[in-house]
């Protein structure tokens, strides 16, 4: 390998690192579903009412495009205090895909 060579694929060896790590960041960003939320991909109308009702905001749509099959459904991004706010989400939720616990 000459030197032009080597300077051609000094960028490559340098950066190469970087991307890998930005996927495995990606990967990392998982879906946390709300206590009690068994059963959101089936029941789920994506109607926001449990992320307005959390008292802790510790409800938010999910917003990953890559996952158009969850996109705007609530998950955790926040500790959940369910015991203590008494089940604001489970009461707001009109078709019962978030339940009490």
């Amino acid at each position: 390998m000459n030197r032009r060579e080597f300077l051609k694929m000094l960028p490559l060896v340098i950066l190469f690192p970087f991307s890998i790590s930005g996927k495995s960041r990606e990967r990392r960003k998982r879906l946390r579903r709300p206590p009690g939320g068994h059963g959101l991909e089936e029941l789920c109308i994506k109607c926001g009412r449990c992320i307005d009702s959390c008292p802790y905001n510790a409800l938010e749509p999910y917003r990953e495009f890559w996952d158009l099959k969850n996109f705007g459904t609530p998950h955790l991004v926040r500790k959940c205090y369910f015991p203590i706010c008494g089940h604001a989400c489970a009461k707001a939720c009109p078709t019962g895909a978030i339940r009490r616990i």
